[in-house]
């Protein structure tokens, strides 16, 4: 049945599917709530996010790849952008600077508090 709820379908469809005896609505609700179920599950999707996500160095390589014009389709436009997504994640870009000028003192918020200062009378 978790099997089948990771394909997709829902709990009632997927105890149905599995050919369970039985009311499907609240026995496909008892099996779900079972929390070796729930932990099967889990790791399915577990499993299934970690298996699709590109490595950092899988991403260089392919944007490296891109860059060089390896794959042959890549157009001017599509070279340098792959070339400046690899400076990102090297860090290669001067970190940028940015200025900010406070000139509020306690003084200036003071006025703005509630006559009480915020407490409960």
């Amino acid at each position: 049945m978790a099997d089948l709820m990771f394909q997709g379908y829902t709990a009632v469809d997927a105890y149905r599917e599995a050919g369970y005896t039985g009311d499907p609505l609240q026995c496909a609700n008892k099996i779900t709530q079972n929390s070796a179920f729930r932990e099967y599950l889990d790791s399915l999707r577990v499993e299934s996010t970690t298996s699709t996500i590109l490595s950092v160095q899988e991403r260089k390589e392919i944007l490296s790849d891109m860059a060089r014009g390896k794959s042959g389709d890549e157009s001017h436009l599509d070279r340098r952008g792959a070339i400046a997504e690899l400076n990102k994640m090297g860090g290669d870009y001067a970190p940028q600077k940015v200025e900010a000028t406070v000139e509020t003192t306690l003084r200036d918020l003071l006025p703005n508090l509630p006559a009480n200062n915020g407490l409960p009378s």
